[in-house]
């Protein structure tokens, strides 16, 4: 979705193309961290949009999504 998102902008998927990639590897390697961590918007019953993050670089905590 996000390569969607943000196809008119070549310069923004190119500097980030490959967090992207490496975040949607984790995620799909450790699904259980999106209960927490993951949110859908939905309108009229459908999916219309989604934000996550990963807390892993949060200072003082433990995370344990390995």
């Amino acid at each position: 979705m996000l390569f969607d998102a943000y196809s008119a902008s070549a310069e923004l998927v190119s500097l980030y193309k490959k967090d992207w990639q490496e975040f949607d590897a984790f995620v799909f390697e450790n699904l259980h961290f999106m209960n927490d961590n993951g949110f859908v918007s939905i309108e009229d019953g459908f999916p219309v949009g989604f934000m996550s993050w990963d807390p892993r670089q949060l200072p003082n905590m433990n995370w344990s999504y390995n």
